[in-house]
């Protein structure tokens, strides 16, 4: 994806990826919200388990999915809501 072609999504989830967790698929959405900020969490509004950020790292998350992914198990272990611990 292009710069241009995300400055042209809609607000909400552009995409719902998962990871699996102890055997466990669990799935994470990244999504646009206003003012060009942009996120990726466990809630489909980044309302809680989610971490908020700009264009150029939601272009980096949206085309490298490994990096996505890493992202969204940071998020898991180091949220008291999710890790089991």
């Amino acid at each position: 994806m292009t710069l241009e072609e995300l400055r042209k999504k809609p607000i909400g989830i552009l995409e719902k990826r998962w990871i699996e967790i102890d055997d466990i698929q669990v799935d994470y959405y990244l999504g646009r919200l206003a003012d060009n900020r942009y996120f990726i969490g466990y809630s489909e509004d980044a309302s809680y388990c989610s971490r908020v950020f700009g264009e150029s790292t939601m272009l980096t998350r949206l085309n490298d999915r490994r990096s996505s992914d890493r992202e969204a198990i940071a998020i898991y272990v180091t949220d008291p809501h999710l890790s089991p611990e």
